[in-house]
């Protein structure tokens, strides 16, 4: 920076000049003008923030209680899975995104559907939320070179109360029924959380010998089933986009059957 000789004798910045005093005398530059940066507007980046916080604060919650009740069933990449799944649905909607996890595999290398068949349904009530599990056949009879002769199941069910974003967690147990009892219908009774506003039911089952678990996973089983609300406009959206993701499934029919190429026939 160009600089020159000076004979004031004061030192220190004054309007836009620096005096200095050096051993060559009094110098004067000039002030080194402000270069501040502007805050640029970045609404796009800031949403995208909010909502990995939340998804990544529901993923967290879900991936810790689920972890407690399966222990060390829970596949290890159970977390990655829940935001993926989260990542579909565009809306911050915890009922929508909850919707996405249903069907969902606690542990895919271990499906609970191998196991044997059984069909839930949830009756949500004023005071109570009721579960049946209706089974549909038996698992089978050995698993892992391990002889089975009875089973059970478990219910994990997890309430949402207003104003709080941790789930609150209760579990029922059914009775353990061989193989050689009819097919049996479990009625879990829960109470329900003064404030609930959605529900997540999990489906737990395992084979066993003489009323003791297998000890190897393949005898062991767990699945997402089910997820619900208590919250008309939530409800109301889900039906709306279904109705929509219908609709766009059967424009994209239609016009794959108007883009079809026909050859004809020779006579």
């Amino acid at each position: 920076m160009a600089k020159s000789k000076s004979i004031h004798p004061i030192s220190g910045k004054l309007r836009e000049n620096v005096y200095v005093d050096s051993k060559d005398g009094y110098i004067v530059r000039s002030a080194p003008k402000k270069r501040g940066r502007k805050k640029k507007m970045q609404p796009a980046f800031d949403s995208q923030a909010n909502r990995a916080e939340y998804i990544n604060g529901l993923a967290g919650e879900l991936n810790s209680k689920i972890k407690g009740f399966s222990s060390n069933f829970k596949q290890t990449n159970f977390y990655r899975l829940l935001l993926k799944r989260f990542r579909r649905e565009p809306l911050n909607n915890r009922y929508i995104l909850l919707k996405q996890l249903e069907r969902m595999e606690v542990n895919e290398r271990y499906p609970l559907h191998k196991l044997g068949g059984a069909r839930l349904k949830v009756t949500p009530k004023a005071s109570k939320i009721e579960i049946t599990v209706a089974v549909d056949y038996h698992p089978p009879s050995s698993v892992a070179k391990r002889t089975v002769n009875c089973y059970e199941y478990q219910v994990l069910l997890l309430c949402w109360v207003k104003g709080s974003d941790e789930p609150l967690p209760e579990v029922k147990y059914g009775e353990w029924r061989f193989l050689k009892d009819k097919l049996p219908v479990f009625d879990f009774l829960f109470k329900r959380p003064a404030g609930t506003v959605e529900w997540l039911v999990c489906l737990r089952q395992r084979l066993g010998f003489n009323e003791e678990a297998i000890p190897n996973f393949r005898g062991e089983g767990m699945q997402i089933v089910l997820a619900g609300s208590f919250e008309d406009k939530d409800l109301k959206l889900w039906e709306k986009r279904q109705k929509e993701k219908m609709e766009a499934e059967t424009m994209v029919e239609g016009k794959r059957k108007e883009n079809v190429v026909r050859v004809k026939a020779r006579e």
